[in-house]
């Protein structure tokens, strides 16, 4: 593959770099993880399908760190070895990678970055659905993923600040009828100086992405726009944002042929921050609002958005904030290359109550995409593909027993509506319906300085009409000692 090419002559490059200018400088660490699993659904098949499996998980790990003069490095790579007791033909050996490395070029102002990984995903939403590799459900294959480019960011005569990059990069799949993904970005943004609180600030930006795929139409989609701000106390900002956009109806058109605008307002009172604003964008008006307080043992957070969009440019979105991700697994709805559009909606809501020796944290999301692809050069929407809707929430709780102890519990739900993979050739697509339920609890304990033992029991549910593999149950413990080297 061109990208595992890339990536290995990337590695020795900047390994070589590290080599000639930090010699004995890098950080090293490394551990061997040794764990017994037990599953009674080892391919998440239908009750009356199900299979046990015990599985004996091997996986050595390697990090490497450098923070000099002109170079950061950053480098987690694992393999994961899983050898299964009753069907060894299902053994099989996983990497993981997980890389990022900054090269000073001029100073501080000028540096050439470069991230690479490896991982796993689901391939259909249709078929089971797993965040880990224990299960063999013959729906997850791996992605090769990198980017590299140069970053520019610079102070101009102490009152401006110019933050610009431009980016390769490229996403391949190991599974043939999942397309590769190549990508170009390049942004330029001119803002007055974050530093200092002005009356007034501004922001010019120009943003240029595109997307080269194996099957479908390329997508090359452009926005440019000024913000203006005017500040009336120190801590709040009223705005106002013009621009232009390409034009979504036809993504290998580039042209800033779409007007936009928005009017907001950012303000913080004590410990609250409170952001939002409304224009209109695309095909339709768009609404934001974010508020958040965060306090010693306390914070919270509310959030929404809505936008006209298409799946195109929510694949290249990298600014989702942490809170607004959706949940795994397959949570997000979108499938980049067909260039749906869509207006797509999304509320956010959580809290964190950081408690004595223990931390509960709780959130919910709410997602929907009403479909407005017009279908036979009609301009209407597709009223057979319907929209799509995702709702859930997690709960995660974190309480130290003691100075060697951390016991762990978690509960997360989603429901989703969503158009179907597995409908018969011929006939108009179908929306399906699913919850997938999971929850856990585990222990972890620390046996010495460098040698820890940790148990995790969870239990899996899928329920709902997507396919005949809609509906599953599973039940999976784990008991594994971790030796730092």
């Amino acid at each position: 593959m061109k990208s595992n090419r890339f990536l290995s002559a990337l590695s020795v490059f900047l390994l070589s770099f590290a080599g000639i200018e930090a010699a004995v400088a890098l950080e090293w660490e490394a551990a061997l993880t040794v764990g017994e699993i037990y599953t009674d659904n080892v391919e998440l098949k239908p009750a009356d399908q199900a299979k046990d499996e015990w599985i004996t998980r091997v996986s050595p790990s390697v990090g490497v760190s450098h923070e000099g003069k002109r170079l950061e490095l950053d480098i987690d790579y694992s393999l994961e070895g899983l050898f299964y007791a009753d069907v060894s033909a299902r053994n099989e050996v996983y990497s993981q990678l997980e890389s990022l490395a900054l090269i000073d070029l001029i100073g501080d102002e000028l540096r050439l970055g470069a991230k690479g990984g490896i991982s796993q995903v689901n391939v259909n939403p249709d078929l089971p659905l797993t965040g880990s590799n224990i299960n063999t459900t013959g729906n997850r294959t791996d992605a090769v993923r990198w980017d590299v480019g140069p970053e520019w960011k610079q102070t101009v005569f102490g009152v401006a600040e110019v933050d610009a990059f431009y980016r390769l990069g490229s996403i391949d799949y190991k599974d043939a009828q999942t397309q590769d993904v190549e990508s170009r970005s390049g942004s330029f943004v001119l803002r007055n100086n974050p530093e200092s609180i002005s009356t007034f600030t501004y922001e010019a930006s120009y943003t240029n992405r595109q997307l080269t795929y194996d099957f479908s139409p390329d997508a090359n989609i452009q926005a440019a726009y000024l913000q203006l701000g005017y500040r009336f106390l120190s801590d709040f900002r009223v705005t106002v944002l013009g621009g232009a956009d390409s034009d979504f109806t036809d993504l290998s058109n580039s042209s800033l042929s779409e007007s936009r605008w928005e009017v907001g307002l950012d303000a913080e009172l004590n410990d609250n921050v409170i952001s939002m604003g409304v224009g209109n964008r695309f095909f339709g008006n768009t609404y934001r609002f974010s508020w958040s307080r965060d306090r010693d043992d306390q914070t919270l957070r509310i959030s929404y958005r809505e936008d006209p969009t298409n799946s195109d440019f929510l694949f290249l979105q990298v600014d989702v904030p942490e809170e607004g991700a959706p949940l795994p697994p397959d949570g997000e709805l979108g499938r980049p290359g067909q260039g749906n559009r869509f207006v797509f909606k999304r509320a956010d809501a959580g809290a964190q109550w950081r408690l004595f020796r223990s931390t509960l944290d709780i959130s919910v999301f709410w997602e929907r995409r009403e479909n407005l692809t017009p279908t036979d050069g009609t301009g209407q929407p597709d009223q057979a593909t319907g929209d799509e809707e995702s709702f859930g929430a997690v709960v995660e709780f974190s309480w130290e027993l003691g100075v060697n102890t951390i016991a762990n519990l978690s509960g997360s739900w989603r429901n989703r509506e969503v158009v179907r993979f597995d409908v018969a050739p011929g006939e108009p697509n179908a929306i399906g319906q699913d919850d997938i339920l999971s929850a856990s609890a585990g222990l972890s304990y620390r046996l010495g300085r460098k040698t820890s033992l940790s148990f995790d029991a969870r239990f899996d549910s899928r329920d709902g009409n997507l396919s005949s593999f809609g509906k599953y149950d599973q039940f999976l413990a784990t008991l594994e000692i971790t030796r730092k080297l």
